[in-house]
């Protein structure tokens, strides 16, 4: 029998209409830097690259040929980095829906959910008692920052 080790898929909140500014100029402080990556490694800017007819592109363009994604996943990710797993996601089921919340589980063996027990054990937790690998968030941070942000 195999332990699931849940990954709980965060439903979006509704967000103030004061913190929307800020999101807004946060957001304008990255766009500088993100543009100059993108022109020094496509040759195009942005804009041009991603015109309207690329709105929603991965919805509409990849889904058509059985490509998913998953956004807003969150839970004990850093437990599992850089390891196979074999992922199911059950979404809440309604009627004519685009996209829903759901549940996005790995898979493992018996033994190896007890390892990743005994390392999210010795691992910092947010306040939902998901762990964080302290040296992954810092290599996030310095890939970041190599870019700018």
């Amino acid at each position: 029998m195999e332990d699931l080790l849940s990954l709980a898929c965060l439903a979006r909140q509704p967000v103030p209409d004061d913190r929307i500014q800020g999101v807004i100029g946060a957001a304008a402080v990255h766009a500088d830097p993100a543009e100059r990556v993108f022109q020094d490694n496509y040759g195009k800017s942005l804009a041009e690259f991603y015109d309207d007819s690329k709105y929603q592109l991965m919805h509409l363009d990849l889904f058509p040929y059985g490509i998913i994604h998953a956004e807003c996943v969150g839970g004990d990710i850093d437990l599992l980095l850089n390891q196979r797993a074999t992922i199911g996601f059950f979404p809440w089921r309604f009627v004519d829906g685009e996209a829903s919340i759901g549940r996005c589980v790995a898979f493992v063996d018996d033994d190896r959910y007890e390892q990743l027990m005994a390392l999210k054990a010795d691992l910092p937790k947010n306040k939902f008692g998901d762990a964080s690998d302290p040296a992954h968030v810092e290599s996030l941070t310095k890939l970041s920052r190599s870019f700018g942000f």
